[in-house]
């Protein structure tokens, strides 16, 4: 994500081999999931999404990127 730490609207840049269903899940950092950022069948390629976390307080939040059997997480700070 960019920029990270970020206020209140970042980025979230991930790349896809081919077309498959992706699912993008926001979680707090005790583990509660809080959102579903995407839930769908995503084209090959570069994709962008624009998160933002107006109505979530400061802290570390987790993003888990889902796709096919491949799972990644990345951490992001949100200050206000």
């Amino acid at each position: 994500a960019y920029p990270n730490p970020f206020n209140p609207t970042t980025t979230i840049k991930y790349e896809i081999p081919e077309q498959m269903h992706t699912q993008i899940l926001l979680y707090s950092v005790t583990g509660a999931q809080l959102a579903v950022l995407s839930d769908r069948m995503e084209e090959a390629g570069v994709h962008n999404l624009s998160l933002d976390m107006r109505a979530y307080s400061s802290g570390v939040y987790l993003v888990r990127i889902i796709s096919g059997t491949k799972m990644n997480v990345q951490k992001l700070t949100l200050i206000k």
